[in-house]
């Protein structure tokens, strides 16, 4: 998998974690397109980057444990945009 769709899944399931709107691993799976495993892969990841996760069964949903805020954004300079594939270019 590209470096920038796993950062834009990662903003994805990040994202549906804290409406705490996630389903279990095999409903997230299916609303996000991936494999199951990749779910379990992606957690992995936050959970790697300091994010306590549980599953909630209560709320049928995976939620943070800890407050902690994740901002998944890929800076460039100007010159080495050229080199990039993918993506957006947003302008203010």
């Amino acid at each position: 998998m590209r470096f920038l769709d796993e950062l834009n899944l990662l903003e994805q399931i990040d994202s549906m974690i804290r409406r705490e709107h996630t389903g279990d691993a095999e409903n997230l799976a299916a609303r996000m397109g991936v494999s199951n495993q990749q779910v379990h892969h992606l957690l992995d990841v936050l959970k790697e980057l300091g994010a306590d996760i549980a599953y909630h069964r209560d709320k049928h949903s995976f939620c943070y444990e800890n407050d902690l805020k994740f901002s998944f954004s890929l800076v460039m300079k100007p010159h080495e945009t050229q080199y990039a594939r993918g993506g957006q270019v947003l302008f203010w």
